[in-house]
């Protein structure tokens, strides 16, 4: 399991995630003289659906591999972690000598107000992700406010200090209360008011599915686009106010290596599908964004093993290529390339590529109804994708095309 000294070093997105969930949540548990930090995500039962909780563990399970982090489910944790019967979710946990208190946490996270804009954005996501309430208009579905607990001043100011480089400013710190019948007294919290929910939509955002759920529900029409950001860490969705060039070249980057390409010229080496995962290569960093690469012969291959039909229906129409007369169709990544960052293998792989006509391709990416074309491909193609390591539900399909 991955010391709480490791996150100290070296901090990258997803350390500087683990150090803001870890301030806000200051959940430990001692057993057998070691301390177990936990970064907890806890819902009473049907707050969230079984879909929403496994995307979220999904995700999260990406995250703590990449710091060696121990991800456990609710009925394993049970009540000594703070899942008491019937408490839904999981929690990652990080060890600790006995000595380590928040304090040491708040100290190391101090470095983070002077790193780069995403290391700073994921220490925020972290800090909001599994712990904070979205206060809403029951009748409107509009979000007032947002509110974490967060007990230590020292924390509080870490977090508004980075926020304000974000356009969120000011922030209220509600002092700790008695319930008014008892009970354990509330903590203080962090509230992010009204006027400033909107720039925590667009400049932040979530991963945690049911909460980006509540955002795009009460933005809807005044932010209507939802930008995909698993190149920052795996899961994240934020708002924008337009449709951003980076999205729509996403889209057509699979079209751009076929076109810049002569693919007449590429003869197909493989005549089965493997059902072998192939390793995910180093990403290419380009405008602050990670892009995996495209093979064209893995392209071709997929085409070929198609028999360059339309696998919507084999009997729609295309043409004949000039050179090498054969009908043309278009390779596209069922599962896109822009969520490599959620697979620990590639997804240019030849049973992640299906062949479509012209007018299917564009329906996939553009058609109000897609879908339609998805429940077509996924049954074809759910049993091929596993064997090579991308397993995924057709609901996890919807949620990558954007579709409700």
């Amino acid at each position: 399991m991955f010391t709480l000294l490791e996150l100290f070093k070296n901090i990258n997105t997803t350390k500087a995630y683990f150090l803001g969930a870890l301030i806000t949540a200051n959940e430990c548990y001692i057993q057998d003289n070691i301390k177990y930090w936990s970064v907890p995500i806890r819902h009473n039962p049907g707050q969230a659906t079984p879909h929403e909780l496994k995307q979220h563990y999904n995700f999260l399970k990406v995250l703590s591999r990449k710091v060696n982090g121990n991800i456990l489910t609710s009925d394993i944790l049970g009540n000594k972690m703070g899942f008491a019967s019937g408490k839904q979710g999981f929690a990652v946990l990080f060890t600790s000598d006995l000595k380590t208190n928040l304090s040491s946490i708040l100290q190391a996270s101090q470095v983070i107000l002077t790193m780069n804009s995403d290391i700073k954005r994921s220490f925020l996501i972290g800090v909001f992700d599994g712990r904070s309430s979205l206060d809403k208009n029951s009748t409107t579905d509009e979000i007032r406010n947002i509110a974490v607990d967060c007990e230590d001043k020292a924390g509080h100011d870490i977090i508004s200090s980075i926020l304000s480089d974000f356009g969120i400013t000011p922030l209220n710190q509600n002092e700790s209360r008695e319930r008014l019948e008892g009970g354990r007294p509330r903590k203080n919290q962090l509230r992010i008011p009204k006027k400033y929910v909107s720039e925590f939509a667009t400049n932040i955002g979530f991963i945690s599915p049911l909460r980006f759920k509540a955002f795009k529900n009460s933005f809807s029409e005044i932010i209507p686009y939802i930008k995909n950001e698993d190149s920052l860490l795996p899961g994240l969705k934020s708002l924008s106010y337009t449709q951003t060039e980076d999205t729509i070249e996403e889209n057509k980057l699979d079209d751009l290596v076929i076109k810049s390409t002569n693919i007449d010229n590429i003869n197909p080496i493989l005549h089965t599908y493997s059902g072998i995962a192939k390793p995910k290569p180093e990403p290419i960093v380009s405008k602050g964004r990670k892009l995996y690469a495209r093979n064209p012969q893995t392209a071709v291959n997929a085409l070929t093993l198609a028999s360059y039909k339309c696998e919507i229906d084999g009997n729609h129409y295309t043409f004949i290529r000039k050179k090498n007369n054969k009908p043309y169709t278009e390779p596209h990544h069922l599962v896109p390339m822009a969520f490599s960052e959620r697979f620990d293998v590639s997804l240019d792989v030849e049973e992640n590529i299906v062949s479509l006509c012209s007018n299917c391709h564009n329906f996939l990416h553009y058609g109000r109804d897609a879908k339609e074309l998805l429940n077509i491909l996924y049954p074809k193609r759910k049993n091929m994708l596993a064997n090579v390591g991308i397993d995924i539900d057709i609901d996890d399909l919807y949620e990558m095309y954007n579709l409700d």
